[in-house]
């Protein structure tokens, strides 16, 4: 194990090249870099370890007829754009083997190793670079050798190439702050100029040669659903692999075990890092860092250059991740949950064993494209509304049997079992889930189908849900107090988010055309016989006064109760309970139990923040009988 970084040599650090001409691009402070200019970019001199005294110009020069096979690959993009970790993944795959390489990237770096470096490599080489298409190879455009390219928002590309420059060695690094090295990062005033730049060249340059193969990357795609990810790479690259093997991907090529692989194992032929400084490829790997930099002046005309550079090339990046960006998805600290957060939605993190060998994000973007059925009914509701018991009351009213039903709930739950789950049952169908409208199958609407929606009162579903989430197993169990758990339930930081964002997105997704049943929970309780029949009608099913009795014995709080605790002696559960925690999907059931948990204080917070969130809905509640 490889744990003490050398000391680079001084002769090493010193960069000089008889012949070719510097051009000074410091500031007034005298701060920024000494650069020679080729085909129209600024480049440094590299250290001796790495030029070995040869003329750089000349080596670019000769790097163009440099010889190059049909099945090598090359990774292109901007410094600090995650080339390191693309490296090692693309290494997995065409290897095969979960194994990170000892070799340092730079030993395949183009610009580094040149001509003569790249061709005493074997075969099939991975290679790795930051020049544009008009300086490599020409046989990479002949022989159509295929290009990874990755990309990166330029606020964390600018912050994490300070860094990088700040600890790397006084020749090639920058002694100025963050402020200046910004200016010049802009104006391209730094080795491999412009990231601008960079990417409307490569976008020109790959437009006229339109049989070289390019796979397009953004590094935050990478961070938010690696799997998915290194999936594409592995089409791409026509390489046969499983899920299960990209998942094994993605777990070594996490930042965390990357950094250390990289401080401990690397084997660093080059010295690039300053005696003493903490320099490392793998800094944070976060996406959103940049905030901690720029203050809201240097934002804003960081924003007003960059907006203007690109305008009208469609390029588009991914700045942070928050409830804003909940289309790419993401897993979010809430600090009482860990939540998975898509299309602005937090929700649970769902055990691997449910995903169906399929990441959470892709699995919920396939849920709209599911084929639905003109006869099936959906049953729709917030967590804690009475969804379970719905479910025992729907499944005997539309198969006109008052026997049990032997699957569980989340058998036919939009939410877990997904498109191809949907469509694995048979008609006629009734499923359930916590999604809003948006997020159901399109089909939903465009075909019209029947929904049934549950409302509870908000105060007894915090309660029921608390003492839920307290008694589920990790990730999702929730291990403060209830008074903490009321500020995340009325904050909406919790798995399937605020009630009342939940009650207002289904006033305004649904349309009038949308044949909709509101049923509360409080009237099941009070008037159960009216609220079958109702519902029977609703959905066209004709049903005896004496049948809707039957079912509501049947479907009693207490033989409910008694028929989970069957389940559960015969080994039919859900599995996601603590062990020994007694969790139930049946605890009270009643009208009115937030009293003994809500405070006079409490209880009148509440009052104040509910109605303020839902005044303009027209929703009423019973809360108590």
């Amino acid at each position: 194990m490889q744990t003490d970084r050398p000391r680079p040599d001084p002769e090493a650090e010193c960069a000089t090249a008889p012949g070719v001409e510097m051009v000074d691009l410091k500031n007034l402070k005298g701060h920024g870099f000494r650069c020679y200019e080729y085909e129209g970019i600024y480049w440094s001199l590299w250290p001796r370890q790495i030029s070995r005294g040869k003329n750089p110009i000349e080596e670019f020069k000769r790097l163009k007829d440099c010889t190059m096979k049909e099945d090598d690959v090359i990774i292109c993009a901007y410094p600090k754009c995650g080339t390191h970790w693309l490296w090692e993944i693309t290494e997995m795959l065409q290897s095969g083997i979960i194994r990170k390489t000892k070799e340092a990237k730079e030993t395949r770096m183009i610009e580094f190793i040149q001509k003569d470096g790249i061709e005493s490599l074997q075969n099939p080489k991975i290679l790795n670079t930051h020049l544009p298409v008009r300086m490599l190879p020409t046989q990479i455009v002949e022989k159509n050798v295929k290009c990874i390219q990755i990309m990166r928002n330029p606020k964390d590309v600018c912050v994490s190439f300070f860094n990088h420059k700040k600890d790397i060695l006084s020749s090639i690094g920058y002694d100025g702050d963050f402020q200046e090295f910004t200016e010049a990062f802009l104006s391209g005033k730094l080795p491999f100029g412009s990231y601008h730049n960079y990417l409307l060249t490569w976008q020109k340059e790959t437009a006229r040669e339109p049989n070289l193969p390019v796979h397009t990357l953004h590094y935050e795609a990478m961070k938010l659903d690696p799997v998915k990810c290194i999936r594409d790479i592995a089409t791409f690259l026509n390489v046969t692999v499983t899920d299960n093997f990209c998942k094994d991907i993605a777990e070594a090529c996490s930042f965390d075990k990357m950094k250390k692989f990289d401080e401990e194992e690397k084997r660093q032929r080059l010295t690039l890092w300053k005696v003493g400084s903490k320099g490392s490829f793998y800094r944070k790997g976060e996406v959103g860092d940049w905030k901690n930099w720029f203050t809201v002046a240097e934002n804003e005309k960081f924003d007003h250059i960059w907006n203007e550079k690109m305008e009208g090339y469609g390029i588009k990046f991914t700045y942070t991740i928050s409830s804003d960006l909940g289309d790419l998805g993401a897993i979010h600290d809430l600090k009482h949950f860990k939540c998975f957060l898509y299309d602005g939605l937090y929700l649970p993190v769902i055990p691997p064993k449910w995903l169906k060998d399929r990441s959470q994000l892709e699995n919920y973007k396939n849920i709209k494209a599911a084929q639905m059925h003109q006869d099936d009914v959906l049953v729709c509701a917030y967590l804690k509304c009475g969804s379970h018991w719905l479910f025992e009351v729907m499944r005997m009213l539309t198969t006109g049997s008052l026997h049990y039903s032997k699957s569980l709930p989340r058998s036919q739950m939009i939410d877990f079992i997904y498109k191809d789950g949907i469509e694995s049952l048979l008609p006629p169908r009734v499923l359930f889930t916590h999604l809003p409208l948006r997020m159901l199958p399109t089909q939903v609407v465009e075909k019209k189908l029947k929904c049934i929606q549950i409302r509870r009162n908000p105060k007894d579903v915090c309660v029921s849900m608390y003492n839920n989430f307290r008694n589920l197993a990790v990730p999702n169990s929730f291990e403060g107090n209830f008074a903490e758990f009321t500020e995340a339930f009325l904050s909406g930081k919790l798995p399937w988010g605020s009630y009342h964002a939940y009650l207002n997105n289904w006033t305004t997704e649904v349309s009038p055309e949308q044949p909709v049943f509101y049923l509360y929970y409080e009237d099941m309780k009070v008037n159960p016989l009216q609220c079958i029949k109702d519902m029977a009608r609703f959905l066209d099913l004709d049903v005896t006064d004496k049948f809707c009795e039957d079912l509501i014995e049947a479907c009693s709080f207490k033989n409910l109760k008694e028929k989970e605790a069957r389940d559960k002696q015969e080994g039919i559960g859900p599995g996601i309970w603590k062990r020994g925690a007694g969790g139930t999907f049946y605890r009270k059931g009643e009208i009115g139990d937030w009293k003994n948990w809500l405070t006079v204080a409490e209880n009148e917070r509440f009052d104040q923040i509910w109605d303020e969130k839902m005044k303009n809905s027209g929703i009423q509640f019973t809360y108590s009988v």
